[in-house]
């Protein structure tokens, strides 16, 4: 009797490790994937942060931080603080690096979250913004004042790990992103405002005339799309004086003849264009 009280405590033991066993393995098991669209200009996955204390300019020319697209491009910024440059990076990632990227987020726990945190209440902070398309199931992810809210512990630890590993992402086959089509933002200076600039140049791109489509304002930019050679001439041009390449040269004036602008620009990403 006893040896059989012995055998079934120890067929109970068994038991109850195998199903321990088996719920962590399942808790630790890679996370499903659903279906997404592979087409080379659909948003898989990207954060953006906008607004905060930025001028209007700054706004415009922002760029998301990270995006990844369906096909498996990712396109990032990265800002050199000893060039006090913004560079975009490309990289064309493995379907098993998509893959480990998709598990990484949905591990986070980033689809129990909820859609928007506006948990801290002092003003004027950035907005980030957490986007995953699936075909049946999209989700966005709202967090005003990322950094504070993560400090006063208002949001989820994890959305602090998804932002600094997307932030800070590197890969060994990145390259500089291939600038095709940009937009040009453009604002026309009155006579006071010119000469608050740390320093005019001559423009000098006479096939983008800036009076053709510049603004008339004190605070609104026009902007115009362009691409091709006039791009590449453009982005010549404005590299290490304007945004969008540094945040510092605001003050850094263009004249077209007798008239001073004030300019910015951005390159498009695939799903802009």
């Amino acid at each position: 009797m006893m040896e059989t009280r012995r055998a079934l405590r120890l067929l109970l033991l068994f038991m109850l490790v195998i199903a321990t066993t088996s719920a962590a393995l399942a808790d630790s098991a890679s996370p499903v994937i659903p279906n997404y669209d592979r087409g080379s200009t659909r948003v898989l996955f990207m954060i953006e942060t906008r607004g905060g204390y930025a001028s209007r300019l700054q706004k415009l020319t922002t760029l998301p931080d990270f995006v990844l697209y369906g096909d498996g491009t990712a396109v990032w910024t990265r800002y050199d603080k000893t060039k006090d440059l913004h560079e975009v990076f490309a990289a064309r990632l493995t379907p098993q690096e998509v893959k480990q990227e998709l598990e990484f987020i949905l591990s986070s726990g980033f689809e129990k979250w909820y859609d928007r945190y506006d948990g801290v209440t002092i003003s004027n902070l950035p907005t980030t913004t957490f986007t995953l398309n699936f075909i049946d199931h999209p989700m966005k992810r709202t967090v005003y004042g990322l950094q504070m809210a993560l400090q006063r512990g208002l949001v989820p630890s994890n959305f602090g790990v998804l932002f600094t590993h997307f932030k800070d992402y590197r890969n060994k086959n990145e390259f500089a992103f291939p600038i095709e089509r940009i937009l040009l933002f453009a604002r026309k200076l009155g006579p006071a405002e010119a000469h608050r600039g740390y320093k005019t140049l001559n423009w000098g791109i006479s096939q983008v005339k800036l009076a053709n489509f510049a603004q008339d304002s004190d605070s609104e930019y026009a902007q115009k799309e362009i691409d091709g050679r006039n791009a590449e001439r453009v982005v010549q041009r404005l590299h290490n004086w304007t945004l969008f390449s540094t945040d510092l040269s605001t003050v850094i004036f263009f004249k077209e003849k007798k008239v001073t602008y004030e300019l910015g620009y951005r390159p498009l990403l695939p799903h802009e264009q």
